[in-house]
């Protein structure tokens, strides 16, 4: 309660000044941090790029791109290995920030394409996801609409951290 409490008050301090939020509210809270974190090196490249429709004003890619590069440094999904640099592609189709209303929703979907350094796709979709929060919960007003976008950005993470591990599993072949 306390930390939902404090996010809402954090977003209602950074709305008034900001054009978008910043890129740790876009960060999973849910995610395991792993040991040894990992390094610019073996991550590689990241790009963000969003479509012009349907992207909300609070997301910019620059803000996603830190978050993304902060989620994938806290789970370490690479592993170590410094040889084969990852590139990811992402571009951001759709994120909407939550409404008033019984039930608010907010939707994330970005389609990403992960590349070793030789060029191999090792994934190539679409991940989305949609969070949920309606006014049943012991939430009020813009803290039911933080709810959802929380669970938004956390639901399409749990979704996009296995299907990359898997598409690493994998190695080298082709993705599906």
């Amino acid at each position: 309660m306390r930390n939902i409490l404090f996010s809402v008050l954090c977003v209602i301090g950074l709305s008034a000044c900001a054009d978008s939020f910043p890129p740790v509210m876009f960060m999973p809270k849910t995610v395991d941090t792993a040991s040894s974190p990992i390094t610019d090196s073996a991550l590689g490249q990241v790009s963000v790029t969003a479509e012009k429709s349907g992207v909300g004003w609070y997301i910019t890619p620059e803000n996603f791109r830190i978050a993304l590069i902060e989620t994938f440094k806290r789970a370490n999904i690479f592993g170590d290995d410094r040889t084969k640099a990852i590139t990811i592609d992402a571009r951001i189709v759709k994120a909407t920030f939550p409404s008033g209303g019984f039930e608010m929703t907010s939707d994330l979907a970005v389609h990403y394409q992960v590349r070793r350094a030789d060029g191999t796709v090792l994934l190539d979709e679409d991940v989305s996801y949609q969070g949920r929060a309606t006014i049943s919960e012991e939430f009020f007003g813009s803290a039911i609409a933080l709810l959802a976008f929380q669970r938004g950005n956390e639901g399409h993470f749990s979704i996009l951290l296995p299907k990359i591990r898997n598409a690493l599993a994998r190695g080298d072949s082709p993705a599906k």
